[in-house]
């Protein structure tokens, strides 16, 4: 395997100078609401491009937090789920009013009869409790009614660090949740 440098990894000295800004704003905030409402989140969800690739790869190597399933994919794999097993994969690009937070988040999904079948749900602790899991799980609400679909399954395989998207989709889901 060949190192490859992400879009994210060469900005990530600004990232952090970004990331004290929004402290800042924090802390200047009245409640955590005022401190979103400031922020202004953007959260840009669409189909991955190919240039996209290394960093969908890098964010499955290395996100254990809030990754439902901590399934380890190569750049190989990604190629394979897309053009044989017909998967879907959609990528989250978040920004906010100091900057560009960059490629932070993964959805695998397929579309049957009938459900949204989700394989991987990944997200960068960066952007955790800032509303983007949630956003993400609405545009995958939105794509099951368009399809027709009465079900959105995500997959969660436990492990000792993703307890956090556990508590989410437990907190979430709680009431929909089935069996398997």
């Amino acid at each position: 395997d060949k190192l490859k440098i992400t879009q994210e990894d060469r900005g990530r000295t600004q990232s952090y100078q970004q990331q004290v800004e929004r402290a800042r704003l924090q802390e200047s905030s009245a409640n955590f609401e005022d401190f979103l409402a400031n922020l202004q989140l953007k959260c840009e969800i669409g189909k991955a491009a190919d240039e996209q690739i290394p960093r969908v790869s890098q964010l499955s190597l290395r996100t254990n937090q809030f990754n439902s399933t901590t399934v380890r994919l190569s750049e190989s794999d990604i190629n394979r789920l897309v053009s044989r097993e017909k998967k879907v994969i959609w990528t989250v690009d978040v920004s906010d009013r100091f900057g560009d937070y960059g490629l932070v988040g993964v959805v695998i999904f397929e579309q049957q009869e009938g459900s949204i079948e989700v394989e991987s749900f990944m997200l960068s602790c960066r952007v955790l409790g800032r509303g983007v899991e949630h956003k993400i799980l609405q545009e995958l609400g939105k794509k099951a009614v368009a399809a027709n679909c009465k079900f959105v399954s995500i997959k969660f395989q436990p492990t000792a660090k993703n307890v956090p998207i556990l508590n989410f989709l437990t907190e979430i889901g709680e009431r929909h949740k089935t069996g398997d």
